[in-house]
């Protein structure tokens, strides 16, 4: 794989090819063109004081919240914008509201109602409701048969962007999961399908963080180490911090 920015595509296409081959050596078997990246939809300039540093960025939101933002909202083949309103507005968006929210929710209902522990039981009573007319369908078919296929076929061209398109999908799902079935009013009255609305969430959450690795691998493994999956149950940790503090 040969990546390069989209202003030297005619010297990496057709120049340095001919170069190699007369040198004998390989070639690239594949060229990602990626596009510019702009600040306010200009050119990056000192004089024009737009210039975004980058380990700004990390020491004050971390490595993962900057890779959030480049892998969600630029195309890997088009140019991309970046200002720090776009980027709070992305952090707080998908990473606080989003994942976050979503992680700390069900940590805390496995917590409260199960004192940290819930096995994964596959129940045909709580399938993720279809909208506007599809089918039900249960979680694991849901993530198994269409979520990663999609996800997968995605990262294999590259399409980054449109790959966590898929995770952020799924993490909405999983919200609307949580308001179909309500299991903070539902543990009143039915404690086993309590447990296996919270396994499902706590599985689905798990195949988010494996697909969240590549994008965001310090969140990923800190997601995973509070599910404390095992083959058959969950044994969460308490989240004494929010992963992404809202901004």
């Amino acid at each position: 794989m040969h990546v390069i920015g989209k202003d030297i595509l005619r010297f990496h296409a057709l120049l340095w090819p001919a170069m190699l081959l007369s040198a004998e050596l390989p070639l690239p078997k594949e060229i990602l063109v990626h596009g510019f990246l702009t600040s306010g939809g200009k050119k990056m300039s000192k004089s024009i004081g737009n210039v975004v540093d980058p380990k700004e960025y990390i020491e004050k939101h971390g490595s993962d919240a900057l890779r959030s933002f480049f892998s969600r909202e630029i195309c890997p083949f088009e140019d991309g914008d970046f200002t720090d309103e776009k980027f709070l507005e992305s952090y707080n968006a998908n990473l606080a509201n989003g994942i976050g929210n979503l992680v700390s929710r069900v940590i805390k209902m496995t917590e409260q109602y199960f004192e940290g522990k819930v096995e994964i039981k596959d129940v045909a009573e709580v399938p993720l409701k279809g909208k506007e007319g599809a089918p039900d369908i249960s979680v694991k078919d849901y993530i198994n048969k269409e979520a990663l296929p999609a996800y997968h076929e995605r990262m294999e061209h590259y399409e980054l962007d449109r790959a966590t398109d898929v995770i952020w999908t799924l993490i909405k799902k999983l919200d609307g999961y949580v308001t179909d079935y309500e299991p903070y009013k539902l543990i009143k009255t039915d404690k086993e399908k309590t447990e296996a609305v919270l396994g499902n969430l706590l599985y689905g959450i798990d195949r988010i963080a494996d697909m969240l690795s590549p994008f965001l691998p310090t969140v990923a493994l800190k997601i995973q180490d509070l599910l404390g999956r095992s083959s058959n149950a969950f044994s969460v940790k308490h989240v004494d911090t929010p992963l992404f503090p809202r901004k």
